[in-house]
Parts: C-alpha cells; sequence; structure tokens
C-alpha cells in the first residue's frame, strides 16, 4: 500500500480525520491549529471511570470515609466505658479523675492545649471528656447502624 491509498482510505473513512497543517506555521500556532481540529471533532471525556456504588454485592456499604484508627479508638473507648475492655484502666490513672477522663488516658489520647495554659488544669480535663464523648457516640451510632446494613 501506499501512502495515496491511506490518504484515499482515511479520507473516505467518516470515522477518521484527515488533517493538513502547511510547514511554514511555527510549532506553537501548529499545535493550537491541531488542538482546536480535534476539538472539533472529538468530544473530550475527562475523568476516570467510577464504579456505580449501587451495583455493589458487599453487605455493608461506607456512608462516609473511614478513617481506621478512629474506628478503632471509637471501639476501645466504647469497650472501656462498657466493661469490656480487655484491658482494664492502669491503676497509674488516679481513681479521682472523671471516668472518660480515666478513660482518655487509657486509650492514649492527649490534651492539644494553649501552650501558656496550665496543661493539668480543667481545660485539659474538659478537652478529653469531650473527646471521649465524640468517640462514644461515633461508636453507638456504628453499632446501631450496623443494624440496618450501614457501616461505619
Amino acid at each position: 500500500m501506499s501512502d495515496e491509498d491511506d490518504l484515499q482510505s482515511a479520507w473516505e473513512d467518516d470515522g477518521q480525520i484527515v488533517i493538513a497543517l502547511p510547514i511554514h506555521q511555527t510549532r506553537h500556532h501548529a499545535n493550537k491549529s491541531l488542538t482546536r481540529i480535534v476539538r472539533k471533532h472529538i468530544a473530550e471525556q475527562k475523568g476516570r471511570a467510577v464504579s456505580d456504588p449501587r451495583s455493589s454485592k458487599a453487605p455493608y456499604h461506607l456512608n462516609t470515609a473511614l478513617h481506621i484508627k478512629g474506628v478503632k479508638l471509637a471501639f476501645d473507648i466504647w469497650d472501656h466505658r462498657n466493661g469490656c475492655a480487655l484491658d482494664p484502666i492502669p491503676q497509674r490513672i488516679s481513681q479521682k479523675l472523671a471516668q472518660n477522663v480515666r478513660i482518655a488516658h487509657a486509650v492514649g489520647l492527649s490534651y492539644k492545649g494553649d501552650r501558656a495554659a496550665d496543661p493539668k488544669g480543667a481545660d485539659e480535663r474538659r478537652s478529653l471528656s469531650t473527646q471521649v464523648s465524640r468517640y462514644l457516640r461515633l461508636a453507638n451510632s456504628m453499632i446501631e447502624n450496623a443494624a440496618y446494613g450501614r457501616f461505619p
């Protein structure tokens, strides 16, 4: 086959574009002309193909982004709160602290407050207790939603 035969077959085929560019053009202008011609004839498809989650056969579907460490921490806190933790709260953690603060120390939550403030004050206890309450609410929500086939 010759170039003329290839050109003739491409010219007659509706599924192909035949492009002719003048040689005296700069490369920049030739690229712009080529891009304009291609955009005119070929639709642009952006992104990637994503499978439809409704076609999944998984018994439980994720409703939100899942952070493994956060889920583990939430269930560790739930275990301590409900008395079914494998490791009880260590004796080194004072019995005088509120239960949420003791649980926070047992699972390794830390206070990240203002450096100028007293790190052992009411702000620390309030912050740790709030963190434990949030994780506990998350764990309870996940447990309740599992009955409806939703996780997390």
